[in-house]
């Protein structure tokens, strides 16, 4: 799976996820489950897991802390047990306020 590089991602679907100096940190599992979550879309932990590890969940949680990411999960329908979650970035409006870009 090749490298994706998260702000041209962003930019490409309608939103700036991180300065380039913050992909720079991304290091290891993290960096593979960011570019993972960088479509927007929603994915099963199985396939994040798939990515980053066995600790790839703690690695999306950790995204948060980049200032306007925004992890959301939510149960799979009809499935006991089964979450999907995907990233969405929160950009300031023009007046001020944040809105939420998927």
């Amino acid at each position: 799976m090749a490298e994706v590089n998260l702000e041209w991602e962003g930019a490409k679907l309608g939103f700036r996820c991180l300065s380039p100096e913050d992909y720079a940190k991304l290091q290891g599992n993290k960096r593979k489950v960011a570019d993972l979550m960088a479509d927007g879309a929603w994915h099963l932990a199985d396939e994040i897991r798939g990515v980053g590890g066995s600790e790839a969940l703690r690695r999306l949680r950790e995204l948060r802390a980049l200032d306007g990411v925004v992890v959301e999960s939510e149960p799979v329908k009809g499935e006991v047990g089964l979450w999907r979650y995907r990233v969405v970035v929160r950009l300031p409006e023009p007046d001020g306020q944040l809105g939420l870009f998927e």
